[in-house]
């Protein structure tokens, strides 16, 4: 290639180039820097010869600026120095047939949306729907299974299959005809699951000694008990007025039977009233048991409403 000039006026120039680039002028003076070799030669000629140029040794024409690298002469690739041996790319993309072989393996892939026939299948689970109906003789064994079974029966509620698949009618049931027997350990008379009936233990009567208004317990207050008292009492018809003598048994969980609090059980009573006739005297006299039960660690109390209530006699018995 032909040298280039970097400085050129009226009969001068420097030029640059490389050693083997042609020298474009002629007869007059001229300077050239060689950048392959990095020398300044002045001299004169044509074409690529050199023989009429004379090396300058200047050292500055050596370190110059001018010492330019030979790429910038020659535009070639092969002149660059300092290439990376490998280039980070940008984003691009690429036409498939910009990539080798690419066509080819998308060939030989299936289409997203694609199907396969069922012989094609060898693993997982079918979706019922995807199930076909079978006749019954696809399935082993159906067939025979299902001609050793009964057909459906055609009777009546009133009927029963027998076991040769036949039906009949029930049999009419009679009323029972066998008296239960509590005590009967065996056979039709036999009562079962009869329930376990406690045996009630009664004490011995104690007698007791009883005040009016006073609370008491039973003599065994650990138990309940059963209380008997004997009241009696007398009434008098007078010519002035009749006579009313009464009392009531009343229980309760404290002491305070006695002063009114508590249940009423039992109530005694003896009146005589009306009209006295002058020379004519009536008394009468009751006599009345009262008998209540006690629970356990209760109290129990005789309160004389009116009159005069005499206790005869009085006993207790626990129970359990």
């Amino acid at each position: 290639m032909t040298m280039k000039a970097l400085v050129q006026g009226a009969g001068s120039a420097v030029y640059f180039g490389r050693s083997t680039d042609t020298i474009p002028f002629g007869s007059a003076n001229f300077e050239m820097f060689l950048t392959d070799i990095g020398k300044m030669y002045t001299g004169k000629g044509t074409g690529t010869g050199m023989a009429s140029w004379q090396e300058q040794n200047n050292a500055a024409y050596v370190t110059s600026p001018l010492m330019v690298a030979a790429v910038a002469i020659s535009g070639s690739y092969a002149d660059l120095v300092g290439i990376p041996a490998d280039f980070t790319p940008s984003a691009h993309d690429h036409l498939i047939s910009e990539v080798t072989g690419l066509q080819t393996d998308l060939d030989g892939k299936a289409a997203v949306a694609h199907n396969h026939a069922a012989g094609d299948t060898n693993s997982g689970t079918f979706d019922d729907a995807r199930i076909p109906a079978l006749a019954i003789s696809k399935t082993t064994g159906l067939q025979a299974a299902i001609d050793g079974k009964f057909s459906n029966p055609a009777g009546s509620t009133s009927q029963y299959l027998r076991g040769d698949g036949s039906t009949a009618t029930f049999p009419a049931i009679p009323a029972a005809q066998v008296n239960a027997d509590w005590a009967a350990g065996s056979g039709l008379a036999q009562i079962l699951n009869k329930p376990a009936i406690p045996v009630i233990l009664f004490g011995s009567p104690v007698s007791r000694t009883i005040t009016a208004a006073t609370a008491y317990q039973a003599t065994t207050n650990t138990k309940p008990a059963v209380v008997t008292l004997n009241l009696t009492s007398s009434a008098a018809l007078s010519l002035a007025v009749g006579v009313t003598n009464s009392a009531d048994i009343v229980i309760g969980s404290t002491n305070g039977v006695a002063g009114g609090t508590g249940t009423v059980v039992g109530k005694y009573t003896n009146s005589l009233t009306g009209t006295l006739i002058i020379g004519l005297a009536i008394t009468t006299a009751s006599a009345s048991p009262i008998t209540f039960a006690l629970p356990i660690g209760w109290f129990w109390a005789l309160r004389v409403t009116s009159g005069a209530v005499t206790v005869t006699s009085a006993y207790d018995q626990s129970v359990g």
